[in-house]
Parts: C-alpha cells; structure tokens; sequence
C-alpha cells in the first residue's frame, strides 16, 4: 500500500475478522442460554463423522466443562476409579493457563455416558498428554476456536437450529434443573461457579419449572 500497489490492506482487521466469513445465523455469542434437548443431543452426536468428534462433544454435554477446559484436559486428570474429572487448566486465545477463578479449579463427577466416551477415547489418545486431539489433524487443540470446524458440520448433517458450541455447557445445566432436579449447590460446584447465583441468573426459567424448587427445597 505504501508503495501504491494495493488500494486496500489485505491484512486490515475487517478483512482478518472471522464474523465477515461467518453467516449471520452463527454470529449469536452463547452467553445466553439456548440449549439442545435430548434429541437434539443424540442428533449432533449421531452426525459426528469420527469417534473423536462424537466422544468430544459427548463429554462437553455430560460434564458442562468450558471449551477452553475440554482442550487442556490431560489423561492426568482422569480418575476411573472414582468416576472424577479435575479442571485444573483451561486453553484461552492460545494461552494454556489456571482457571480464570479458584472455583474453577474443581472435580466433577462423571456419568455413565461420560465414562463410555472417555474409554473410547483413551483408545485414541492414551499415548498423549491431552485426552482430546483435533479429529483430522490429530494434533492437539490450540484455542477454542479449532472446535467449530467439527461442531458446525455436525451440527448441520443434524438438521437442527444452529447453536455454538458453548450451548453445550447451557445444555448440561439445564437438563440437570429441569429434568433430574439436582441440587443447586453440588451442581455450582460441578460448574466452576462459588454459589448459585449464576445459575439463578441464567437458568432461572429452568428452575422454576421444577416443582422441587418452587417448594424450596434445592434438589436432591
């Protein structure tokens, strides 16, 4: 451009955005909450094209972990034995670092389904340091953002209404409030949060449909 070749900079942050690239009907940021039901779970990990892909997103959904602390999570932090997972660290803008809080730094406990995929993907990644790798490149994660070259797809051979990947960690709070009514203090832990005004705040519609809360009792 100084020299008078180009008119324009090929490397100006409108040209170098993501959400120039990305239709609009992806552009919602998931801070809201917009979950999947179940069927709409079962879809996106019936169209997932690899074991890796399908056992990502199917811890994602059982453990309501962060994208960021999916990435970094290690073989270290899996206890079988105990059914127990330990976020210790997370992968932000590239960054392996702590959590962002003390209450991130927390063990959750695993289910069944999340047992099964995690089995299966040892198979996968045991001679790894990471338990998840990038599905095509079989490298490990750099940033959040690799995941949506796996989730996008996924999520349109599904044929559901588009939802970013963070509506997985909305789809394990809400499906614990509304459907199994478990207790708000064990789930805050389960989450990363110090109490449970956060679920207050963003799952409120969930707990009020839920008889045991409106009767004050927080689940059991």
């Amino acid at each position: 451009m100084k020299q008078g070749y180009r008119t324009e900079n090929p490397a100006s942050s409108k040209s170098l955005s993501v959400k120039e690239c990305v239709p609009k009907a992806y552009w919602s940021t998931g801070w809201v909450p917009d979950p999947l039901n179940q069927a709409e779970i079962d879809a996106v990990l019936a169209a997932c094209q690899t074991p890796a892909a399908r056992n990502f997103f199917s811890v994602a959904f059982e453990t309501g972990l962060r994208t960021g602390e999916l990435i970094a999570l290690r073989w270290k932090n899996i206890d079988f034995g105990n059914r127990l997972l330990t976020v210790e660290r997370a992968i932000v803008e590239g960054y392996e670092k702590s959590t962002k809080t003390l209450a991130g730094r927390r063990t959750v406990e695993l289910s069944d389904t999340a047992i099964e995929a995690l089995r299966d993907q040892l198979d996968l990644t045991k001679h790894k340091a990471r338990v998840f790798c990038h599905p095509k490149t079989l490298l490990a994660f750099q940033n959040s953002g690799e995941i949506y070259a796996i989730w996008v797809p996924a999520v349109r051979r599904a044929q559901i209404r588009y939802r970013c990947p963070r509506q997985t960690r909305h789809s394990y709070a809400s499906r614990l409030i509304s459907v199994k009514g478990v207790n708000l203090f064990w789930l805050a832990k389960q989450m990363g949060h110090v109490g449970t005004q956060m679920l207050n705040l963003h799952y409120a519609r969930w707990i009020e449909t839920n008889p045991q809360y409106l009767n004050g009792n927080v689940g059991t």
